[in-house]
């Protein structure tokens, strides 16, 4: 199934190289566009995703590196990355799980 999603590397705010009060985090778009959503199809991406570990499996066809990547916003719901897997040259699967 085709999803809209927006993959993002979140790093907080940083004063002099220490995080500053409020820690806001900066956002930095990787990459916007449409990715799959994938069915946990690995025992172990079954068992992780009955227990909780992952909520979701993505694969997105980019240029860019998405190795940095620490949210995915899949359809306006923003999700964790928890594993990201560069399965050739432009082809990544991102594993994402709810925000706790």
């Amino acid at each position: 199934m085709r999803v809209h999603v927006r993959v993002i590397q979140r790093e907080p705010e940083k004063e002099a190289g220490h995080p500053t009060s409020a820690e806001l985090p900066l956002d930095r778009t990787l990459y916007a566009g449409s990715a799959v959503a994938m069915a946990p199809a690995r025992d172990w991406e079954q068992v992780a995703a009955l227990e909780g570990t992952i909520n979701g499996s993505y694969g997105v066809r980019s240029a860019v590196d998405l190795s940095g990547a620490t949210h995915v916003v899949v359809e306006g719901e923003e999700f964790e990355v928890v594993a990201v897997e560069r399965r050739s040259r432009f082809d990544w699967v991102l594993r994402a799980r709810r925000r706790p």
